[in-house]
């Protein structure tokens, strides 16, 4: 199973925004099996949080840009304002691909893949996400911007760096078990794990998290397909 996105208002709610994962002094990961169709815009595969009001308030976002690189994103509503960074190997059109970012807190370093190819840069924002909500497909303070057109077959998050050897396992099948690698916090298998909702027929059908208890919500249009992932 995976879940498509028309790109218009589609997205899995999720009911935390993760700021305890994704802070700018520790460690973490995001893994996910993408594939993207009318590339050419910007395509958020996840984001948290909001930078609607005063003081600290920071949004992180993992996206594909309007050139077809991967990017990570920490953008806060004051200084030091947008911390980006870009991949150098764009990611191909409608072919199933895995990408993934990953922070290593004692470099400060973020690095990316794509399939089997990475980049890093340095990362040094200031302040912790702050919002109410996390989604997959859309930007996380207005569900109505930056759709991904496409499809998820598989999202983890981790409290560790990735590593090599971590991509290299994943590689191996967007079926692969990625609850069996250490640090693994939240896996969906959007539809295709046990306790899913079987396709589905409302409005808030549940993506159910393998290993921890954040799951998401179908929103708009966005639907289960049953179907070969290769």
């Amino acid at each position: 199973y995976s879940v498509s996105f028309d790109g218009v208002s589609d997205y899995i709610h999720l009911s935390t925004n993760f700021s305890s994962i994704f802070q700018p002094d520790s460690d973490w990961g995001i893994a996910a099996w993408v594939k993207v169709g009318n590339l050419g815009g910007t395509d958020h595969i996840f984001s948290a949080g909001s930078v609607t009001g005063s003081g600290s308030y920071v949004r992180f976002e993992f996206s594909i840009n309007s050139d077809n690189y991967i990017q990570t994103t920490h953008q806060s509503a004051n200084d030091p304002g947008t911390v980006r960074i870009i991949g150098d190997d764009a990611i191909p059109e409608d072919t199933w691909t895995l990408v993934t970012t990953s922070h290593n807190s004692s470099t400060n370093t973020i690095t990316q893949s794509v399939g089997s190819n990475t980049h890093s840069g340095a990362w040094a924002p200031s302040g912790n996400i702050f919002g109410v909500r996390g989604v997959f497909g859309a930007l996380s303070q207005s569900v109505s911007s930056y759709e991904l057109t496409g499809s998820l077959a598989s999202v983890a998050f981790f409290n560790d760096e990735i590593t090599s050897s971590n991509r290299a396992k994943m590689l191996a099948s967007s079926a692969f078990n990625m609850s069996t690698l250490s640090h693994c916090v939240h896996w969906w298998r959007m539809g295709d794990g046990v306790g899913d909702a079987t396709p589905p027929s409302s409005y808030q059908d549940p993506i159910v998290d393998q290993v921890g208890d954040e799951d998401g919500e179908l929103r708009g249009d966005a639907a289960v397909v049953l179907g070969a992932i290769q």
